[in-house]
């Protein structure tokens, strides 16, 4: 199973997950994590998003983008 990041944003980020056989892309997935405030500092009561900004240290985690799977209006990834 590879995992690569795919994209990310301001509140959000996205993971792409791939697994292949002899060389070939058997199933891909992409899944976008968005973060939230569960400490109460968020806006959902008020009908807010409660969204935050995705934090440096997780950004830097996360490292730069390397897509997995072929995106639309892209170059497809090696």
């Amino acid at each position: 199973m590879a995992v690569s990041t795919a994209r990310v944003g301001r509140t959000s980020f996205a993971l792409d997950f791939q697994t292949r056989r002899d060389g070939e892309a058997t199933c891909s997935a992409r899944i976008v994590y968005v973060v939230m405030a569960i400490d109460g500092s968020g806006k959902l009561a008020a009908g807010g998003s409660g969204k935050r900004p995705v934090p440096a240290l997780l950004a830097a985690a996360l490292g730069d983008p390397a897509p997995l799977r072929a995106v639309p209006g892209l170059p497809a990834p090696p």
